[in-house]
């Protein structure tokens, strides 16, 4: 399952609809959870590119600059693991341009998220790894965590263990003195 924190749904939404007509593209940052059975996208970042109604280009000279400023943040392509791009009014179904483009990265990076939105908010994720074997899967179940974080409420009783209540005031140092 591939989850969108809200605000990465949110993020989405408004880059697509400010440019309904063009394909967009960018990368996710990814944090895998259960094993790697899910993966939720938390923050996006868009390359410099060239765009139109048809494929992006985010290659050559801008993928390395795109490379080079997530590395200035301590970071690399497998912390960023996702590729998303839009549609614009098109449906959301990844083209073979786009599952070669992901496997492509895959190669490098062991494996990929892709992601597909379009003007309509429809959204579609999609995977490629080549480590211990290859792998396409066209179809991924993705959904947009509500907007208070998937685990908050655990997070949080996990950070009070550390919390002690004090026993009740019996006594003061010097109170007793006080008369």
């Amino acid at each position: 399952m591939l989850y969108l924190t809200h605000k990465v749904a949110t993020l989405l939404e408004l880059l697509v609809s400010a440019q309904p007509n063009l394909e967009i593209s960018g990368f996710g940052k990814v944090r895998i959870a259960d094993g790697g059975a899910d993966a939720t996208i938390t923050d996006l970042y868009i390359p410099a590119q060239t765009v139109g109604a048809a494929p992006v280009d985010v290659t050559g000279a801008y993928l390395t600059q795109a490379i080079t400023k997530i590395a200035e943040r301590g970071e690399t392509l497998r912390d960023w693991c996702c590729v998303w791009h839009s549609h614009g009014q098109l449906g959301t179904d990844p083209s073979a341009v786009d599952k070669d483009y992901l496997m492509t990265f895959a190669e490098q990076y062991e494996f990929m998220f892709g992601l597909v939105t379009n003007a309509r908010g429809d959204l579609r994720g999609y995977y490629a790894q080549t480590v211990p074997i290859v792998l396409q899967a066209d179809r991924i179940d993705v959904a947009v965590e509500p907007a208070e974080y998937k685990g908050l409420r655990a997070r949080a009783d996990e950070m009070l263990k550390v919390v002690q209540k004090e026993a009740p005031l019996t006594s003061y140092a010097g109170l007793d003195r006080l008369g």
